[in-house]
């Protein structure tokens, strides 16, 4: 009877990972290219489809380019206003609440798509 427990126990804590599905990198050129995407704070991102990379928020906005590849997006920042910003890879996400970006510090982004 415990061993019923366990494995009941340890399917419910799979249950949030099995809900989320990674993105593929067809999946993610199908989403996200040539679209513009809403966080939560209002601030959005724009995948251009020529590789251009927008990001518009409160502090204003950053651009640079970025690539598909590995089920991640990675976007090179350019350098503005004489500061270098850092590069980053997101990974993307399809659960029962819509599409989600997760940074590369594990942060979850819920996104509305445009």
């Amino acid at each position: 009877m415990r061993i019923i427990y366990l494995a009941a126990a340890a399917a419910l804590l799979a249950l949030p990972a099995a809900a989320q599905q990674a993105l593929t990198d067809a999946e993610l050129q199908r989403t996200i290219v040539g679209r513009t995407a809403t966080f939560p704070d209002g601030a959005t991102a724009t995948w251009h489809p020529n590789g251009a990379y927008v990001y518009a928020g409160s502090r204003g906005a950053s651009t640079g380019r970025y690539a598909i590849a590995g089920g991640q997006v990675c976007v090179a920042f350019d350098n503005q206003g004489g500061q270098i910003n850092q590069n980053r890879c997101d990974r993307f996400v399809r659960s029962g609440q819509g599409l989600t970006l997760i940074n590369g510090q594990g942060r979850s982004f819920p996104l509305r798509l445009n």
